[in-house]
């Protein structure tokens, strides 16, 4: 099966030429989604497409039209290539990520061409897209320490919650970083996500590096 890629599409531009689009967006016009092969695609049982409901955008007159669809291995830049040149008087705006294989990103188009094609590291899209990763790492680095090590050492129980089953690995490196030397052997049967974390963690362990 192929992994999903989730993409953010927000398109604005001259109100008139909006508002149109939104409709045909929302009635699920042939003509207004053309360019988009992956809308209302099916493929090994699942669907690709258009994850909105669609009266959401068709209410959400008066601004840009946002919309979230799903997508095979990661964007599908060619139908976004396509409809930027159909649409050259909008400015079309998708960030994706497909977290199997690391893909992140974001990707612009303005006159019917591509003015920003942006590969993100994990770490730079959640900082920039989720609030739950930006609040795990406050509450880790910010917490006081004795906290720290209760919620994050000894109870564990945060490594059932589905954000961290999605950027978990990515956390690990700052849980050791924020350890006291002494602690450190508190890891000594931990379950490794990240290889880089595993190894700032034995790394320190062994050298005694602060």
């Amino acid at each position: 099966m192929a992994n999903i890629c989730s993409n953010c599409l927000v398109i604005s531009g001259p109100e008139r030429g909006i508002e149109a689009l939104r409709k045909g967006i929302a009635d699920q016009s042939p003509g207004a989604l053309k360019a988009f092969t992956y809308f209302e695609i099916v493929h090994e049982n699942v669907e690709y497409g258009l994850t909105n409901n669609l009266d959401h955008i068709l209410n959400a007159a008066g601004g840009p039209i946002c919309c979230s669809f799903i997508s095979k291995w990661g964007p599908p830049v060619e139908d976004l290539a396509a409809f930027a040149k159909e649409y050259p008087a909008f400015t079309i705006e998708v960030d994706y990520d497909e977290p199997g294989n690391q893909v992140f990103g974001k990707i612009r188009y303005e006159g019917g061409a591509c003015v920003l094609d942006k590969e993100m590291t994990p770490e730079e899209w959640y900082k920039e897209n989720s609030d739950a990763y930006k609040d795990f790492v406050k509450d880790i680095e910010q917490s006081e320490y004795p906290d720290f090590i209760q919620r994050y050492i000894v109870d564990r129980s945060f490594r059932e919650d589905d954000d961290w089953q999605e950027f978990g690995c990515i956390l690990e490196k700052r849980i050791v970083a924020r350890m006291e030397l002494k602690d450190l052997p508190l890891l000594a049967d931990w379950d490794w996500e990240s290889q880089t974390a595993s190894d700032l963690y034995y790394e320190r362990l062994t050298k005694g590096k602060v």
